[in-house]
């Protein structure tokens, strides 16, 4: 594995801070400074602070949160902000959430220490769907709908084919659900834009086979192995 990918397991930081770690020449491999990219196998020896580390047998955690609105997608904030990590603090294991959800926006929001998982769940080539329930202010007609499940152009290039349903119109508010099959960065609200409509909320209702229906604003759940073998399918049959 990744040297970082080990410093992360048996120093329980995140790869990032790993990467930090490895640049101050504190980290050695074999007696020699470790540098980023190295391999480490079980029959390596690595040092830190002169002491030598070993991999930890951490069990494997999968979590779906509903976050509430207010909270940043980060496990600290040197602005005191409210970060997702109060969330989840009551977990024995330390995870780290899936993608993002901006501050203003609410849902789901996967967590694990399952670094293969997570790189799996977001990468370009898994086009897992997730649904986005979003409140605007103006009409959305039908020909808007249809462009939307076309594809738009959005930050110089095409988004992927959406699926979409307009649940309710009422005094110049529209509420659609936005079904997605790739993971840029505030997709839906530059989708908004694009129409020029103001988006009032928006929340992620749906992550590939997760539903945000059965869990309580501001808890979390532990997805059962059913969930995380159908979201791996998901998304091997979307690299295909």
């Amino acid at each position: 594995m990744r040297i970082n990918k080990f410093l992360s397991n048996s120093l329980n930081v995140s790869r990032r801070f790993a990467d930090k770690l490895i640049e101050t020449e504190e980290i050695f491999l074999n007696g020699k400074r470790a540098v980023r990219g190295d391999d480490v196998s079980l029959d390596d020896e690595v040092v830190y602070k002169g002491k030598k580390l070993k991999l930890k047998n951490e069990k494997k955690i999968y979590l779906a949160l509903n976050k509430p609105q207010g909270f940043i997608t980060t496990m600290s904030d040197e602005n005191g902000r409210k970060c997702v990590k109060d969330l989840v603090s009551d977990c024995k294991t330390r995870v780290y959430p899936i993608g993002r959800l901006d501050r203003n926006s609410e849902g789901l929001l996967l967590f694990t220490n399952d670094g293969d998982f997570a790189n799996l769940m977001m990468h370009p080539s898994s086009h897992i769907p997730k649904t986005y329930r979003v409140t605007v202010k103006g009409k959305v007609t039908e020909k808007i709908l249809d462009q939307l499940e076309k594809g738009i152009i959005i930050d110089d290039r095409k988004t992927l084919p959406a699926i979409t349903f307009l649940n309710s119109y009422k005094k110049g508010i529209s509420v659609v659900d936005i079904t997605i099959f790739e993971g840029r960065n505030r997709q839906v609200r530059k989708m908004m834009k694009y129409f020029d409509f103001e988006v009032l909320t928006l929340e992620r209702i749906k992550y590939g086979t997760i539903e945000l229906k059965d869990i309580p604003r501001g808890k979390y759940i532990k997805l059962t192995k059913q969930q995380i073998n159908e979201l791996i399918d998901m998304a091997s049959d979307g690299a295909k």
